[in-house]
């Protein structure tokens, strides 16, 4: 049966981003439960004050997961937050998360409460659908399953408080089963709705002082508290990192019980644990710990404890049985409390290490076993053995029950023979540039203490790549962004001229490569030559033999070569300088390392044994061709290294006088150590026909060269033949090098493979595009430290390194990434607050916000692009009132055409441009309590009034039935405004018609409320005959009873008197006011022409002669009544306009005199006074449609007898019937 193994943990606890920080924090003994305002105000609803609140819950970095903000905006925080900690546990557990993708992993997660799906499901007008898909609680595990591409068995689990210990015992029993091969274990819960905690509270089980006093005399109930928690288990042939094995794993149900669905029974638990100890073989009495569930009830402490005593404290105990429990530093939070549990231990069993309890000061006296000392409470830091069994418990309070077995294992590695007791190497991946440097500083304090780490993210996740590498005290490090697409990756095999005493010495250390140069030994054994021999003991003159040269650089090639292989890394490309072609060769698979290396020997060999005259060799500044055009007789270019960087070869004395003619010309030029041997020259011709027999008994059969190794010996050829007589040739050809290098593709990483980088400087000319990596350099005092650097530059590359098969685990501390995952948290994203919670007496949610996206890319808003003024597409006065009445509507659980509406006192305050592209965020707040309504854009008021249910009926406006002679037409209704800048488009082009003096009009009803209220302000624009733009900016009164029919033609009636317009008994608009605006600088000027149209009109001359008396009599009367109106002198009519008077009622010079005599025969005294009378006034008519002349007589009037003790009340006039009277 395999074994089963915790190797991954995470989570975010109270206070705690973090495992590293809950840790901490448990082993300090600080208590996380704190008193605050995070969910709501402390003490809300007479519920303790204290509780366990995490960080963060807006946080999330959807571009990591490549969510959609739609979707993380409609997403549950407690999901977010699942999808963070479920990676961070994966990459704990050292696993490749891309590796992963499409394995048989399941995922299982606790939680018994999601809050915010109530609120994110609660709107009944969505801009979409994602509510669903992101709070719906089956998505908190089916969700990470479609994330990561697990393909194994997801499923939410919820039986309360034991919610998260079953999840991993259904995901241990799944595993154990064959239903997969690992599982993501997770518990989530945040107490974002104060309502359930007002439920517990009825119940008796909260602590009134927010404390879990577990297992204590004064336990008074639990305290609430939030925890997201996740673990990855797998079987031991997964595991990369192993906190502790997974001995076992039940549950059972209470069933029915006398006592009730919320208690616990004893019985049941007591069943249920010696049948967990029973089936794997596990005797009580071996049991070091116990985390208890001890949530600090009385209830239920004392039940759980006195189980525990009677099984682990019998049967041969000699020592108390240490138990604690995590609820009493932390808080209980219920659905993932067993996995907070199952972190608390599985990182004592790390450090060996149980943190002490909290809250614990005398026991509860209804345990015995912890009177009599069989139960010790953990209160102080206490150590843990070597090796040691723990036991977890967990029940649901609706009678669930959960035991888990934990066992540490502890194996002990011989790591004598591993590079890892010399190279401690961390490799790391970040989101952020600042993780990384963080993570770099981390690792150098570390060193060699902890066990190497490799993380394996995908450069388009991480963008960010750093290492820490340390061998004989000396640290290497780096970091760098890495390209999102692995780049391609070239071999660059050196050849003569790298080798140096030393070299290849400490890489023999390394299993692998020490191998290699064994096998190399063997298959030069039939030559008697020893290759390790001659690394491990070389002197300053050993390398000057030619055999020792070119056996001891192939050597160190091959056994480079296999410890990339070991690690993963293999080359898209291959170019070899000389004699690095046969590391060409063995790369490319067409020669076995056996072959490999006797060519090299054969090479020097037959160089060695031929005559040849002494010759030499030298690096000259300049190209191919020039060297090929002035190189001398006896000289000739033999390395074609890069541009202006040729090796030329030939007679030793004409190379001499060649070099100091060219430094005499100011060109570079020096001589190169080659031991007398004029490589690739003509000489080599003389070698040639031996070394081609030699090698034709060891490479008999002709193998092919694939594209990717770039030929430098026979540049241009279209041969592919890895032959006899291709390396015979390769020793006589000129090497093209340069014209290879153009091969290599812009942003490559190019790795020399060489026992020193000689080949640096020219690379880095040739190639400057690319990253360069050396595997050693002769200046570097360690060589296994320069193989971690060049491992770590790789790494920053973006390449994936299975270190481990070269590096081994070894019995050092796991390294830990807990507190250093970065995530991008840029930007926050939405949270249910207190107010989305609370409710109206009836219990129905309120509802009382409303969020709406206005884009032309809606359906069902893009018509608002149509109001244009002033060349801009303004958010409409009516577009307000209907959003607010849109959420008024909602509010009442209503549609909008069953809720009759009445506005008064609306402002908009700042007005709102569509823009042509992106979206606009309108909120809409409603105000139960006051009525109010506030709209804002971007957290800017735009709009404010009150609203109401509108209960009573619109009155209509008489007029007279006649035809109107001569209405203006719709096309000069919008010619008129369009003049004054309001360049309306299509749909809010809906008047058909206008009287001339505006109080009778025609207008279109589609269905649209936004339409039809614009249009009515519409109409107050017109009233105005400004020829300046003016724009409403407040209504003193809006009602409408909505319409049952659409595609309507609506007859509309303005009162002048009264400013006040209605559409028959639908709608009804009192007191537009409107504010002047400068009209934008860059609009086109527009040409206006006047035109006198003559329009008869009856009995002007006899109402010009009334008009004209009744001035002069109410100008006189108001002159002869100074004091009492407040008027110092009356010089002419156009005076009485800076009187304050409005409304005035039949006519008004009779009104004045007649309440002047009233008043003056008796003062002191009240007078109210009511004139009956024809309504039809010459002057009040006109004083009413032009205000600036008598409007403000009677309110004057009124005024300075208020100021006197007395007072006026103007009766409005009756109107006429139909006859007139």
């Amino acid at each position: 049966m395999s074994k089963i193994y915790i190797s991954g943990v995470s989570g975010r606890f109270p206070d705690c981003p973090n495992v590293s920080q809950f840790w901490e924090k448990l082993c300090s003994g600080e208590d996380m439960v704190t008193e605050d305002d995070r969910r709501w105000k402390a003490g809300l609803f007479g519920l303790p004050k204290r509780k366990g609140t995490v960080l963060g819950v807006d946080e999330f970095d959807a571009a990591f997961f490549d969510i959609h903000a739609k979707q993380a905006s409609n997403m549950d925080p407690q999901l977010r937050m699942l999808l963070e900690v479920s990676f961070e546990a994966i990459l704990d557990a050292g696993q490749n998360h891309q590796t992963l993708r499409g394995s048989r992993t399941g995922v299982w997660v606790g939680v018994s409460s999601n809050d915010a799906c109530e609120v994110l499901l609660n709107d009944c007008n969505p801009e979409n659908g994602y509510g669903l898909t992101g709070s719906n609680r089956a998505m908190l595990a089916n969700r990470i399953s479609f994330q990561f591409d697990f393909k194994g068995p997801s499923a939410t689990v919820d039986t309360a408080c034991s919610s998260s210990l079953l999840a991993l015992q259904m995901a241990y029993q799944s595993i154990l089963e064959g239903n997969c091969d690992a599982a993501l274990v997770a518990g989530s819960n945040l107490t974002l709705k104060p309502q359930i905690s007002v439920q517990f509270n009825k119940l008796k089980m909260l602590s009134p002082d927010g404390a879990c006093k577990s297992f204590d005399a004064n336990a008074n109930g639990y305290a609430r508290s939030e925890s997201i928690a996740a673990v990855f288990i797998c079987k031991d042939f997964m595991v990369q990192h192993s906190y502790c094995r997974v001995l076992n794993a039940q549950t059972n149900n209470d069933g029915h019980t006398p006592k009730g669905i919320t208690l616990p029974s004893g019985p049941q638990q007591k069943k249920l644990i010696e049948d967990t100890y029973r089936s794997c073989g596990r005797k009580p009495s071996k049991v070091f710990y116990i985390e208890a569930h001890g949530t600090g009830t009385q209830a239920g402490d004392k039940e759980e404890l006195n189980v525990i005593d009677e099984i682990f404290c019998g049967n041969g105990r000699k020592t108390p049985l240490f138990i604690g429990s995590v609820k009493s530093n932390m808080g209980h939070s219920e659905a993932p409390s067993g996995l907070c549990a199952v972190i608390k231990c599985v990182l004592a069993l790390k450090h060996q290490l149980i943190p002490g309890n909290l809250h614990f000061n005398e026991p509860n006296p209804n345990v015995p076993g912890l009177r009599e000392n069989r139960l010790n409470v953990v209160t102080q830091a206490t150590s843990v053995p070597e090796t040691c069994v723990i036991g977890i418990n967990s029940f649901g309070f609706g009678g669930t029950n959960v035991h888990v077995i934990l066992e540490r294992e502890r194996k002990k590695v011989d790591v004598s023979a591993h590079l890892s007791s010399l190279l401690g190497i961390h490799l790391f991946t970040s989101r952020t540039m600042e993780g990384v440097q963080e993570k770099v500083d981390h690792f150098k304090q570390l060193l060699n203490s902890v066990e190497n780490l490799t993380m394996k993210v995908s450069p388009k996740l991480h963008p960010y790549r750093g290492f820490v590498a340390c061998a004989n005290n000396e640290v290497a490090d780096g970091w760098k962004k890495s390209s999102p697409e692995q780049p391609e990756l070239w071999f660059v095999f050196s050849g003569m001229g790298c080798q140096w005493v030393g070299m290849g010495r400490d890489f023999l250390q390394l299993p692998i490569f020490s191998r290699s140069i064994d096998q190399c030994n063997k298959a030069l054994e039939p030559h008697r030559f020893d290759v390790r021999s001659l690394l491990e003991n070389a002197t300053k003159q050993s390398y000057d033999d030619v055999i020792n040269s070119f056996v001891g650089i192939v050597a160190i090639q091959i056994g480079l070569i296999d410890v990339l292989s070991a690690i993963g890394i293999k080359p898209d490309g291959i170019i070899g300088h000389s004699v690095g072609e046969l590391g060409c060769s063995y790369a490319d698979g067409c020669l076995t390392l056996e072959q490999t290396i006797q060519i090299a020997f054969l090479r020097g060999k037959c160089i060695k044994e031929t005559n040849l005259p002494l010759g030499a060799m030298a690096a000259v500044g300049m190209n191919w061709q020039e060297a090929l055009n002035q190189c001398p007789p006896g000289v000739a270019p033999a390395c074609d290294n890069a541009e202006k960087s040729v090796t030329i070869s030939g007679a030793k004395k004409q190379v001499e006088e060649y070099v100091a003619t060219l430094k005499s010309q100011g060109i570079f030029a020096k001589l190169v150590s080659t031991g007398g041997i004029a490589f690739h020259s003509k000489d080599m011709e003389l070698v040639y026909p031996k070394f081609l027999n030699l090698l034709k008994s060891i490479i008999p059969n002709v193998s092919k060269r694939s594209s990717r190794w770039i030929s430098t010996s026979q540049n241009g050829s279209n041969n592919l033949d890895c032959s006899a007589e291709y390396h015979a040739n390769n020793l006589r050809s000129p090497v093209r090098f340069n014209e290879a290098l153009k091969n290599v593709p812009e942003n490559a990483v190019v790795v020399e493979i060489a026992s020193h980088g000689i080949l640096q400087a020219i690379l880095k000319r040739a190639l400057p595009m690319r990253s360069h990596v050396f595997m050693a350099h002769k200046e570097q005092s360690s060589g296994i430290l320069s193989l971690g650097k060049a491992f770590g530059e790789l790494h920053c590359n973006g390449f994936e390194l299975n270190l481990q098969s070269i590096i081994p685990r070894n019995n050092l501390e796991r390294a830990s990434l807990h507190g250093l995952f970065d995530w991008n948290h840029s930007q926050s994203w939405p949270v249910p607050a207190l107010e989305d919670f609370l409710h109206t007496p009836s219990g129905v949610s309120t509802n009382d916000k409303l969020m709406i996206r206005l884009n032309q890319q809606s359906e069902e808003y893009k018509y608002l692009w149509d109001h244009i003024i002033d060349g801009r597409a303004l958010l409409p006065f009516a577009a307000h009132l209907v959003f607010a009445w849109k959420a008024f509507a909602s509010y009442l659980g209503q549609t909008m055409d069953e809720t009759p509406v009445q506005f008064d006192n609306v402002t908009v305050h700042t007005a709102i441009v569509l823009p042509e592209k992106g979206s606009v965020d309108i909120a809409v707040q409603l105000m139960a309590s006051t009525n109010e309504f506030r709209i804002t854009e971007n957290n800017i008021l735009s709009c404010s009034g009150k609203i109401q249910k509108f209960r009573g009926s619109i009155k209509s406006i008489a007029t007279s039935e006649k035809v109107i002679a001569r209405p203006l037409t719709h096309d000069e209704v919008y010619k008129r405004l369009t003049l004054t800048g309001f360049q309306y488009q299509t749909q809010f082009k809906q008047i058909r018609s206008l009287s001339l003096k505006g109080d009778v009009g025609e207008i279109m009803f589609t269905g649209n409320y936004v339409v039809l209220l614009d249009v009515l302000i519409q109409f107050a624009i017109l009233l105005r005959e400004s020829k300046q733009m003016e724009l409403p900016t407040r209504i003193r009164q809006i009602r409408i009873t909505p319409l049952e029919q659409t595609n309507l033609t609506l007859k509309t009636l303005h009162d002048r008197c009264l400013d006040r317009t209605v559409i028959g008994d639908f709608v009804e608009l009192n007191g537009v006011h409107t504010t002047t605006v400068t009209r934008h600088s860059k609009m086109q000027t527009t040409l206006t022409k006047q035109v006198f149209v003559p329009h008869n009109q009856l009995n002007l001359s006899k109402l010009d002669k009334e008009i004209d008396l009744e001035k002069n009599q109410v100008a006189k009367l108001v002159s002869n009544n100074q004091s009492l109106f407040g008027v110092t002198r009356v010089e002419s009519v156009n005076t009485l306009s800076a009187l304050n008077v409005r409304k005035p009622e039949g006519r008004l010079y009779k009104i004045l005199n007649e309440f002047l005599e009233k008043n003056q025969a008796s003062k002191g005294e009240r007078h109210f006074l009511k004139y009956e009378g024809p309504v039809f006034d010459p002057l009040l008519t006109y004083c009413l449609s032009n205000s600036d002349i008598l409007f403000p007589v009677l309110d004057c009037a009124a005024e300075n007898f208020v100021s006197t003790g007395n007072r006026i009340a103007v009766i409005q006039p009756k109107s006429k019937n139909k006859h007139g009277e």
